[in-house]
């Protein structure tokens, strides 16, 4: 969605992957793209990882590694009431996000400060906010998530939320074919906030495909989900 929704509006993340199968990250392999791969694929990643879920714990506002997607699920039963509010930022506004961290967090703000999960904005103020350049809102959604629900969180968007019950929760990363063309989508974007806060990107953030060994690696994913 390009326009800004209502606060706390219903919705679900934006642009789930439309493919039927997954292709595992770690099958995208060339001689030039080996050491690459080796230090990109970690826990979470290509393996869940495990959370524990206390009573109004929260879980900061972050964008996945590579930009990948991610799938989250709730492992408990119906009654034990372990449910879930998430809110959502769409790559779309990725820009426009960090527009207002930068005004928000004044000297705290780090291009990195989506990656640490340390930051919680209130979702209402941001989605009331308007750009003092531009004007425009960032778009905020919501989604509540129960027991043995998933919750799928789209390539390049922004999420944080709140656990209302006790309980566990398995996430892991997933990119789809589709993952590529929205992986340059946000490096784009991230070149653009980069040339604006004078920073440059951890290489996890999402991939630089300017750089040959991203280019090669390019060339090895096509040729996967290819096949």
């Amino acid at each position: 969605s390009s326009t800004a929704a209502a606060p706390h509006a219903d919705a679900a993340p934006s642009s789930l992957p439309s493919t039927s199968s997954a292709i595992d990250p770690g099958s995208v392999h060339t001689a030039d793209t080996s050491k690459l791969l080796g230090r990109m694929w970690g826990a979470g990643i290509v393996s869940p990882w495990l959370y524990y879920m206390g009573v109004y714990s929260m879980f900061g506002m972050h964008f996945e590694d590579y930009a990948f997607g991610s799938a989250n699920v709730i492992i408990a039963e119906p009654e034990t009431q372990a449910w879930v509010i998430w809110y959502h930022v769409p790559r779309s506004a990725l820009e426009l996000l960090h527009e207002f961290l930068r005004g928000h967090l004044g000297s705290n703000y780090t291009l990195e400060c989506l990656e640490g999960r340390r930051i919680w904005v209130d979702p209402y103020t941001l989605s009331k906010w308007r750009s003092p350049q531009s004007g425009a809102q960032v778009p905020v959604y919501r989604t509540v998530q129960g027991p043995g629900e998933y919750v799928l969180t789209d390539y390049g968007g922004v999420h944080w939320g709140v656990n209302l019950g006790v309980g566990w929760k398995a996430a892991v990363n997933f990119a789809f074919p589709n993952w590529l063309p929205a992986a340059k989508q946000v490096n784009q974007m991230m070149k653009r906030i980069e040339k604006d806060c004078g920073e440059k990107r951890h290489y996890r953030s999402v991939p630089d495909f300017d750089q040959k060994i991203f280019q090669d690696f390019q060339w090895s994913w096509q040729k996967t989900t290819q096949q």
